[in-house]
């Protein structure tokens, strides 16, 4: 897998050297396309957005190839996988994980500090089992109906979804209009049943209130990935185009309108549904963010806010910059 994403890369690198920008393009595309069906990364998908952000900040790049790279990654985002297919495979894991008495006993090692071997995606699983161990029967249980709820909401545009129940885990009120699946507890009984096992105990003994599953902590990780980042990225090449167009960035989106889109974008983390946050910097630089999974506008990711994620969209680049591929890094 690692072998095939880093072999776009130098593929499409390789094409740039030719002037073949249509097929590096192409590469960056199928490089982007293979990490996504080999499972999250948000480290990893950022490194693949900056490949595409240096494609399109190439002088060479034409408006046409920018609009056409957007109508493909438009398709390709419109493909992608719901959220709650990511939420199955991380239930399944923990199912199993629950299921074997080593795992249980990883889970203990890993937390006390003891170096492991793990994937960081299964790491995280094996920490948060940590808090179970006392008690795998209801802990199961519990991962059953918390699965179920999240199930229910997680694949809704974010202000589309139910209210979220604050307690020890992150659930989200049912629907009064719709019953529940027969054998299924409502959110407030699932809450119940947390607090009055050993989880609950475990957590409050060790000053933690936020995160039990998996799922809850990466909820926010999820949002940026599939529904942020893809809406920032076409954001980009249609501000790129517009550049080669008229010879500097927008001052405000809108005027990407009906050119590029159909209606300035909404961001997907925005309880409001506000459109993706843009600035105009100047200087043949621009800036897009979202409001991120906490849904509060913290003026951009620049900040090192919690939640803001977003990306520096740069002017193309010429002359000695164009063989830095620092220059153009998001």
């Amino acid at each position: 897998r690692f072998a095939i994403v880093r072999l776009a890369q130098l593929k499409g690198r390789q094409c740039e050297g030719q002037n073949n920008f249509a097929e590096a393009f192409e590469w960056y595309r199928a490089r982007l396309r293979s990490r996504r069906r080999s499972g999250f990364s948000l480290h990893l998908y950022e490194l693949d957005l900056h490949d595409l952000m240096h494609w399109a900040s190439l002088p060479e790049v034409t408006a046409d190839q920018l609009k056409t790279a957007l109508e493909l990654l438009r398709r390709d985002h419109a493909a992608l996988r719901p959220t709650s297919d990511e939420i199955k495979r991380e239930y399944i894991r923990a199912m199993n994980s629950l299921r074997d008495r080593d795992g249980l006993g990883m889970a203990i090692r890993y937390r006390s500090g003891h170096q492991s071997d793990m994937h960081e995606r299964e790491a995280l699983v094996w920490r948060s089992l940590y808090w179970v161990v006392g008690e795998p029967e209801r802990t199961r249980r519990i991962y059953q109906h918390v699965t179920a709820n999240y199930l229910r909401e997680i694949d809704q545009p974010a202000p589309s979804r139910q209210a979220l129940l604050r307690s020890t885990t992150m659930l989200y009120l049912d629907n009064p209009t719709a019953s529940l699946p027969p054998g299924h507890f409502s959110a407030r009984q699932i809450s119940r049943a947390i607090r009055a096992s050993a989880i609950s105990h475990n957590l409050e003994s060790h000053g933690k209130e936020s995160v039990f599953l998996l799922h809850n902590g990466a909820e926010g990780m999820f949002l940026h990935e599939a529904h942020a980042f893809p809406v920032l990225l076409e954001l980009t090449l249609a501000l790129q185009a517009h550049h080669r167009v008229h010879g500097a960035f927008p001052a405000a989106l809108d005027e990407l309108v009906p050119t590029y889109f159909d209606s300035v974008p909404i961001d997907p983390c925005d309880p409001n549904l506000l459109s993706v946050r843009y600035k105009n910097d100047g200087l043949g630089q621009a800036t897009l963010w979202s409001v991120g999974s906490n849904g509060t506008d913290e003026n951009g990711f620049r900040s090192f806010a919690a939640g803001d994620v977003g990306l520096d969209v740069r002017a193309p680049i010429t002359g000695s910059d164009a063989a830095d591929p620092e220059a153009s890094k998001p």
